[in-house]
């Protein structure tokens, strides 16, 4: 209801002219800067942020002045540099120089220095189908969406984070042929008034999977990919992706003693259909090198590898996109370098296959390597697909709406991440802590 008052409440005082419709939605973040991103409509703007430490009576200091345009689905992401560390600010949005009101005081913060060992949470998933109405996709998956309620829910958590794991939108049938068809389906998502409070509320930031790319499982040769790419860099305001990933999107982000490589399973990702050797492709040689370096050159507690695609559920009968299923022998490399480099703190993120599940992949001589799945948050959910699993975790498979919460505390021996499993009403699922100690080569 505050919503609808608000937007009356804009209606009276911008009544011709561009209005902010989306966000503002705070990215990433650093020890000394952060990125906003936001969207006017339905006409152009000049945008400005003024900023301060939260509770202080000091001047507000204001960013340069960005210009939306329709090339860009009326959106922008302002940087905020030379910033504190360790600190929370309070800002405003000014819209073509005039104040733009809002229900709530707006905040973002920084990082401590040095990557050091500090409380946060944060709150992640995937797969946000959303109905539409004015679709003509014939598909019926697409219009399944429903329990919006999810993402309230989430933002009454109070993460510090959320980490959308791919499927973050759902690309119809058509919208894949140009920018302006994943442009509306970016504007149509993000103009959910459940969403709204948490776009505000917390720091963001994603990969993708096959619907934010364009066709259902799509690959390499995807007609759409460079438009995809330019639309999901428009529409997330991630750190810069590496310069390896050309064309690509990987990147990697480190909280405190948590790095989180964001990989791409979709760019550079051969046929199915291809016979499965070395020739056969997933995250591609170049990714690959540069995950595995990163993995190895890091000294963070908690190595996440976040992959669209769920990684470790080796029942290809029943899996239909994942990493083991067509393209082990890629999978088999990696894991096998991890074992060889004696790499520590690996966990796998992902997402894709609508519902929950923990697995765990044990060896000898080695620590278990764990994939923490997460989804749906508001697709129809798939009870077909993994219950015979042989790495899964009993009591850790959700077939409901649901997102999780990843808790990280304590110091040295006694650091630990707690996963939380949620429903959309925010009633816990499961529960399992995670050491840092557990991931030690033995």
């Amino acid at each position: 209801m505050r919503f609808f008052y608000t937007n009356i409440l804009l209606f009276l005082i911008f009544p011709a002219f561009a209005q902010i419709i989306n966000g503002p939605m705070p990215g990433y973040n650093t020890d000394t800067e952060t990125e906003i991103w936001l969207q006017s409509k339905p006409f152009d703007a000049d945008i400005q942020l003024k900023y301060r430490k939260k509770g202080s009576s000091e001047d507000m200091k204001a960013t340069p002045v960005f210009h939306t345009e329709k090339s860009k689905a009326y959106s922008v992401k302002i940087p905020i540099q030379n910033l504190a560390p360790d600190t929370k600010y309070e800002y405003q949005v000014w819209l073509n120089g005039k104040l733009f009101p809002s229900a709530d005081t707006l905040t973002f913060f920084t990082q401590p220095s040095g990557h050091t060992e500090y409380d946060f949470c944060m709150a992640t998933g995937s797969c946000a189908c959303l109905r539409d109405d004015n679709s003509l996709s014939p598909n019926k998956h697409y219009q399944s969406g429903s329990g919006y309620r999810i993402f309230k829910t989430i933002a009454k958590q109070k993460p510090d984070y959320m980490l959308w794991l791919g499927d973050n939108i759902y690309v119809r049938n058509g919208e894949e042929r140009n920018a302006e068809g994943f442009n509306y389906r970016y504007t149509h998502t993000r103009s959910l008034p459940q969403m709204q409070p948490l776009l505000t509320c917390t720091q963001h930031f994603a990969t993708w999977d096959d619907h934010d790319y364009g066709s259902n499982n799509g690959n390499m040769y995807a007609d759409s990919k460079d438009i995809a790419l330019e639309s999901f860099q428009t529409f997330w305001a991630n750190p810069a992706t590496h310069p390896q990933a050309k064309k690509g999107l990987f990147y990697d982000y480190q909280i405190g003693d948590a790095v989180f490589f964001m990989t791409d399973d979709r760019t550079f990702r051969s046929p199915e259909t291809q016979k499965d050797n070395k020739d056969k492709h997933f995250l591609g040689e170049e990714q690959l090198d540069w995950l595995l370096a990163g993995l190895e050159n890091s000294k963070a507690n908690f190595k996440f590898v976040a992959v669209g695609s769920q990684v470790l559920n080796t029942n290809t009968a029943r899996v239909k996109e994942g990493y083991a299923k067509d393209y082990n022998t890629e999978l088999q490399y990696l894991l096998a370098e991890i074992k060889r480099r004696k790499i520590e703190g690996v966990i796998f993120l992902s997402g894709d296959v609508h519902h929950t599940i923990l697995n765990k992949m044990t060896s000898e001589n080695f620590y278990p390597l764990y994939d923490i799945t997460v989804s749906a948050f508001t697709s129809f959910q798939n009870p077909g697909i993994g219950v015979k699993n042989p790495w899964k975790v009993k009591g850790t498979l959700v077939f409901e709406h649901n997102f999780a919460m990843l808790r990280f505390s304590g110091k040295g021996a006694d650091r630990q991440m707690q996963i939380e499993v949620r429903n959309k009403l925010g009633i816990k699922r499961w529960k399992k802590v995670i050491k840092a100690t557990d991931l030690k080569v033995k």
